[in-house]
């Protein structure tokens, strides 16, 4: 019973049954929720389900106190790797996991985090600080841990144009992560966190009105061995082309208007923000449209950075 019990919890109210057949032979089948009379069996169904049935055999058994789980997010929607991972912290055990997923990486649940590489062998660096750290900054901790390359930008309006350039100059090959520090917050970021395990970069931009912020930033970048680009605009924003911007925003766009000032906030020469609209208005755009801007110079030095490794 409370095999079942778990089982439907996990998967989202799946049921299972083993039946024998006339020459003894065994076999496990599936229904769905709200199915009750059509079962599947197992090899019919995805692998999921039966690794989970499979993994509550050992993790709801007395009989093992530690267990040694490869990848438990294998075949397993997000909501269900949830769930199985409730059930194994309610276990009590001691779980040895080696996997990609966030979800299994809890710092606060975890007594100890390795990264593991290959460089001709096996090693496995200790960056228990390193998981609580990123958890606690908000950021995605696997993530950085596997990744090619760290941008670090200030603000969310940053991202989705420096994802997109280097999307355009390298293709979707590399896995390149952009995370926003939040604008003046950033003089107080730990970069240490960042740079134990990768490659980091920062791209900030010019708003002169945060020139103590961002001079900090700068000396910690150099302290910290970390590439700080400095942009000429004031922000990332203002590298959007204005055709672009009348193809998504139209009539929004005051039609005196002739070029996007460098100096200015986008809210200030527009009257609105644009944050919310970037992805669109980054769609009507090439490469070709900043290959005359300091922008497509940093672009290019963090790809060639990226070629080099």
């Amino acid at each position: 019973m409370k095999l079942r019990e778990a089982f439907k919890f996990i998967s989202g109210r799946y049921d299972f049954d083993v039946t024998v057949g006339d020459n003894s032979q065994w076999t496990l089948q599936y229904t769905s929720p709200g199915d009750e009379y059509n079962w599947y069996r197992a090899y019919e169904s995805g692998r999921g389900l039966s690794f989970v049935l499979f993994a509550l055999c050992f993790i709801l058994s007395p009989d093992y106190a530690a267990l040694l789980i490869d990848e438990p997010e294998m075949h397993l929607h997000p909501e269900m790797q949830k769930r199985l991972y409730q059930v194994m912290m309610e276990s009590g055990k001691q779980f040895f996991l080696s996997t990609h997923a966030n979800t299994f990486i809890d710092p606060s649940q975890q007594s100890k985090v390795f990264m593991l590489t290959n460089n001709g062998r096996i090693e496995a660096t200790p960056i228990t600080r390193k998981a609580i750290a990123l958890s606690d900054l908000g950021y995605s901790i696997t993530d950085n841990l596997v990744c090619d390359l760290i941008v670090l930008v200030e603000g969310s309006h940053d991202k989705p144009v420096i994802e997109w350039l280097l999307e355009q100059m390298l293709g979707k090959e590399y896995s390149i992560k952009v995370w926003p520090l939040g604008g003046n917050n950033m003089e107080h970021v730990d970069l240490e966190v960042f740079t134990e395990s990768c490659e980091v970069v920062a791209v900030i931009d010019k708003d002169p009105g945060s020139e103590k912020s961002r001079s900090r930033f700068e000396k910690k970048c150099k302290d910290a061995g970390v590439c700080c680009y400095r942009l000429e605009r004031y922000a990332a924003e203002n590298y959007l082309t204005l055709s672009a911007l009348r193809e998504v925003l139209e009539s929004d766009i005051p039609g005196k208007l002739t070029s996007i000032p460098h100096d200015k906030k986008m809210k200030e020469i527009l009257g609105f923000r644009v944050k919310s609209r970037i992805q669109e208005i980054l769609s009507h755009m090439t490469l070709a449209d900043i290959k005359d801007t300091d922008l497509y110079n940093v672009a290019q030095d963090i790809s060639a950075r990226i070629l080099a490794e």
